[in-house]
């Protein structure tokens, strides 16, 4: 039926090929902006000031919506953008190079380099014929204004530092003499190994500082999120915490008193101080026996 009729069928257009037209008639209709209450509705509800290649398939979406976003690349494959000063395509999230979004062959870390907002468009990267693009930054991403590196990212950054200070206090020890990563490794050799509870509790919070600083940082710089100090701190000691009360039994001595008031953990994780070794103030690794 729907061969054509020199091949002795009837000429009929299959209806999966009219129903895709129809749909990517609707697509065109958002990307041109098109003066309609239906478009109108779409901006407003559906895309929110996004781009149209930014929408992500979700459950909660109309049929509709569904098929328009099944259709992004074959959609993407048949567009010809026009670029100019005046363009107002986003530059980071159309498909306007080669049929594909510029944000997936270069990734979050350029956009983030490149200084400039993820609802950049075409015209502000444009400069008379010729491409303007903002020199690449380094800075740190806490916005100190300084440049980014190791022993400034997580030493000497104010926003870092003040988390070191406090998890230190945690712990009841000095601070170290000098802020830099080779220092701290030495001073984490000379005041964290052992198995007494006091110095596992150092090496923990080191690494739950190091671990949930890196990862704020890379929230700033992929997803645009930012928490505040007395947040991050209250994820590491979470972290810690659960740590201690699922893997040590610890016995109760003012020494590891003390650290447990400072981190605000359960006395439950104390057995009694009785035995041999009472008076060490160590830890037993491994589950707790019930």
């Amino acid at each position: 039926v729907c061969k054509p009729k020199v091949e002795g069928g009837l000429g009929l257009r299959r209806v999966v090929d009219c129903n895709k037209a129809a749909v990517m008639r609707l697509t065109w209709n958002i990307l041109t902006d098109r003066l309609s209450l239906w478009v109108r509705w779409c901006k407003d509800e559906i895309l929110k000031g996004r781009s149209f290649w930014q929408i992500e398939w979700k459950q909660s979406l109309s049929v509709t919506w569904k098929h328009i976003l099944k259709l992004h690349t074959p959609v993407s494959a048949n567009l010809v953008y026009s670029i100019g000063c005046n363009s107002t395509w986003s530059l980071w999230h159309d498909p306007w190079f080669q049929n594909c979004p510029l944000f997936v062959r270069v990734g979050n870390r350029a956009i983030y380099n490149s200084g400039l907002p993820r609802d950049t468009t075409l015209s502000e990267v444009i400069q008379g014929a010729r491409w303007n693009w903002p020199v690449q930054s380094s800075l740190c991403p806490f916005g100190c204004g300084q440049q980014e590196s190791i022993d400034h990212l997580f030493f000497q950054c104010p926003f870092t530092k003040s988390i070191w200070r406090k998890v230190l206090h945690l712990n009841n020890c000095p601070f170290p003499a000098a802020w830099n990563w080779e220092n701290i490794v030495i001073w984490a050799l000379d005041h964290s190994i052992g198995n007494h509870f006091h110095l596992w509790m150092r090496r923990a919070g080191l690494a739950a500082s190091v671990y949930h600083c890196w990862r704020e940082r890379n929230n700033i710089i992929f997803r645009q999120y930012e928490a505040s100090t007395s947040v991050l701190l209250a994820r590491i000691t979470s972290d810690v915490a659960r740590k201690v009360a699922m893997c040590m039994s610890i016995i109760d001595t003012p020494t590891n008193r003390s650290i447990v008031d400072n981190w605000e953990i359960e006395e439950s994780i104390f057995r009694p101080c009785s035995g041999y070794g009472a008076g060490l103030g160590g830890a037993r690794f491994g589950n707790r026996r019930r």
